[in-house]
């Protein structure tokens, strides 16, 4: 299936989040509800020891999937349910599971290249710091944050990717290649939207973590909205999911 991208302006990332905040104050209890839930089941997976972290990083896109769901429930006028939460795992659980395998690996591959490049002094420092508080800041290496740089299309790849199967019926390898492509057609709506997103997300676990309530639902809508604003809202009939 040909997927054609939008040009947007530069600002257009901010909207996309002002717009998510727009849509979580809709039904704001029951997002929060939703996210609970998410939370919820992340802890409980990342208490099994090595096992559950990876799991994690498979199912997340299936949750977020269930996130636009309900994004575009609230959209057409319907009720917001916690069921949405799992709508990804009933409609396309196979494609959506693909996309967090290879963020998964994207993330081994990033680590990988990080200790390569000298992270493992990066790692001692800041364990060192965090027994002693009072100990002069250590000299960081500059070669290993580098790595950091390959999150850039590994989140370019997976933004929309969930969206693009769960609307679209696209497999995940295709999805991710779309969104890969939407993202480079509009590098700095995107990066902006990124940015910002990262800030929001740090200003949400302090304090203890409490704004992931709210920063969940929000940046779902964003992701929405984004995807909205790149693809169109165009769901063809045989592909909307239940």
């Amino acid at each position: 299936m040909t997927v054609q991208v939008q040009r947007v302006g530069v600002t257009s990332g901010l909207k996309w989040i002002v717009d998510g905040f727009a849509l979580f104050r809709l039904r704001p209890l029951v997002w929060i509800a939703l996210a609970a839930v998410w939370l919820l089941f992340a802890l409980v997976l990342l208490a099994i020891p090595h096992l559950g972290q990876l799991v994690l990083y498979l199912v997340t896109p299936a949750l977020g999937a269930g996130m636009l769901v309900g994004c575009r429930a609230l959209e057409r006028g319907n009720d917001l349910e916690i069921a949405h939460l799992f709508a990804g795992f009933r409609s396309h659980p196979g494609p959506l599971i693909t996309i967090g395998g290879v963020y998964l690996l994207g993330n081994v591959i990033t680590f990988g290249v990080f200790m390569m490049l000298g992270g493992q002094q990066i790692v001692t420092a800041a364990l060192e710091r965090a027994s002693d508080p009072t100990s002069p800041p250590p000299d960081i290496p500059a070669a290993p944050l580098l790595s950091v740089l390959l999150l850039v299309p590994l989140f370019m790849a997976v933004i929309f990717a969930p969206a693009l199967t769960l609307f679209r019926g696209l497999p995940a390898l295709e999805a991710m290649k779309a969104s890969f492509a939407a993202c480079l057609e509009n590098l700095l709506p995107v990066m902006l939207f990124a940015v910002v997103s990262a800030v929001l997300a740090m200003l949400a676990m302090v304090p203890y973590g409490l704004g992931a309530l709210v920063y969940f639902p929000v940046n779902a809508g964003a992701v929405y909205r984004g995807y909205e604003a790149l693809f169109g809202n165009e769901t063809p009939a045989a592909e909307a999911p239940t």
